[in-house]
C-alpha cells in the first residue's frame, strides 16, 4: 500500500519476515522491516488531530470579511480592499487548517513506537483492508512459528508459546485446548531417555 500526503510518502509491503516500511519526505528517507512479532495489531487506535487555534483564526477572518461586506453594502465607507484582505486571510488560514488536519491509524509496536497510517489515503476501505491483511499475515506467521507441536522438544516451552498465542488473541480458547491436548497427549506416550 502506498500513501502520499503533500510531501510525505509512506509505502508498506508484506515480506516473509515482516512488514517492509519506507517513509520519505522533503528532508529524509527511511526504510525498515518490522518483524510481525513486534506488531501489536490488536491494540491499534485512531486519532483525529485538528489545530483549534487555526480554526478560530479562520472563523475570525471569515466573520470579519462578512462584517466588512455588510458594511460595504449598507454604506460606502468600507472599501473593497479590506473585504478582499479579510477574505484572503480566512481562505489562507482555512487551507492551513485543512492541511494540518490529520486522521491517522496508529498500530503500536511491542518494542517501541508505532506504525502510523493515514486513515483515508488512498481511501478508508483500502486502509481498512490493509489492516485486515496485516492482521492475517501476523497471525499466520505466529501460528506457523509457535503453534507447531514437536514431541521431541520439551513441552514446557511449547506450552508457553501456546499461552503467548492465546494472550495475543492469535488463537482462541478452543484452539488452545486442542493444541495443548495434542502436546500433552504426545508427551505421555513418549519414552523417557534415548530412542533406540
Amino acid at each position: 500500500m502506498k500513501q502520499r500526503k503533500l510531501f510525505a510518502t509512506r509505502e508498506f509491503d508484506f515480506k516473509d519476515e515482516g512488514l517492509f516500511v519506507r517513509e520519505k519526505n522533503l528532508t529524509s528517507s527511511h526504510e525498515t522491516v518490522i518483524s510481525y512479532e513486534d506488531i501489536a495489531i490488536n491494540n491499534l487506535s485512531r486519532r483525529k488531530k485538528i489545530d483549534t487555534i487555526i480554526i478560530v483564526v479562520t472563523a475570525f477572518f471569515g466573520l470579519m470579511s462578512i462584517i466588512f461586506l455588510i458594511a460595504k453594502i449598507s454604506s460606502e465607507k468600507t472599501g473593497w480592499g479590506e473585504i478582499i484582505v479579510m477574505f484572503g486571510l480566512a481562505l489562507f488560514s482555512g487551507i492551513i487548517s485543512y492541511v494540518n488536519c490529520k486522521r491517522e491509524v496508529i498500530i503500536p509496536l511491542y518494542i517501541s513506537g508505532g506504525i502510523i497510517l493515514f486513515e483515508r489515503i488512498p481511501n478508508k476501505n483500502t486502509v481498512d483492508q490493509f489492516i485486515l491483511d496485516l492482521k492475517s499475515k501476523i497471525n499466520n506467521y505466529l501460528i506457523n512459528k509457535y503453534a507447531t507441536i514437536d514431541h521431541d522438544l520439551p513441552s514446557e516451552g511449547q506450552l508457553n508459546n501456546l499461552i503467548h498465542l492465546r494472550e495475543r488473541k492469535v488463537i482462541d480458547d478452543d484452539k488452545f485446548r486442542q493444541l495443548k491436548e495434542s502436546l500433552l497427549k504426545g508427551k505421555s506416550q513418549s519414552e523417557i531417555g534415548f530412542r533406540k
